[in-house]
């Protein structure tokens, strides 16, 4: 006697769709997805921790080197406090001769150039979980090799980018290509078998 089985039609439907909606990014839509991929040449906005060259052209006093405070601000001399954070450099620029022109300095010419950006992290399932420098165009396998790599109990298929404050924390799932920013977390967790 002969068996044969047959799949009806639908379910071989349901099945095709399923392999195939994780290689269309289908499941990366919605908060979980994926981050937003920065343009080339893209500016990055600043943050705590990066370190800038502040130069305001006839004001030696002012021109020096600087550390974005963790509320997002840099102290200049006779201007006090100025609120950086989030803003790209053209932005901080202006702000910085907003609060110059106000009978600090008159008609202030100011530029600010990025010395180095906040350190990314890798923690997890990696060799060598810890603040590595951050580069233009780093994706998160670029990252994850500064790290030793995954360790043998790593759950490649589940990495995280965490990104933003506590505060305003966005979390991502992360591909070998998503393209990371200043101050983000990779996290490789441990697979379960």
């Amino acid at each position: 006697m002969k068996s044969t089985f047959a799949f009806p039609a639908v379910s071989v439907c349901l099945l095709a769709l399923a392999a195939v909606a994780p290689l269309t990014g289908c499941g990366n839509a919605g908060p979980g997805g994926s981050p937003p991929v920065p343009l080339a040449g893209q500016a990055v906005p600043l943050g705590p921790g990066d370190r800038l060259h502040i130069t305001v052209y006839g004001q030696d006093l002012m021109t020096n080197d600087y550390m974005v405070d963790r509320d997002g601000s840099v102290a200049l001399p006779l201007a006090g406090r100025v609120q950086i954070g989030g803003m790209v450099t053209a932005d901080a620029e202006a702000a910085i001769r907003k609060k110059l022109s106000r009978g600090i300095v008159v008609d202030p010419n100011v530029t600010v150039d990025v010395i180095q950006y906040r350190p990314i992290y890798v923690i997890g399932e990696v060799n060598k979980p810890g603040a590595y420098d951050y580069t233009s165009n780093i994706v998160m396998i670029n990252a994850v090799a500064l790290a030793g790599g995954f360790t043998y109990r790593a759950g490649k298929e589940a990495v995280t980018v965490l990104r933003g404050s506590e505060a305003s924390e966005q979390r991502y799932h992360a591909t070998q290509t998503t393209a990371l920013q200043p101050g983000d977390v990779v996290l490789v967790p441990e697979r379960f078998f």
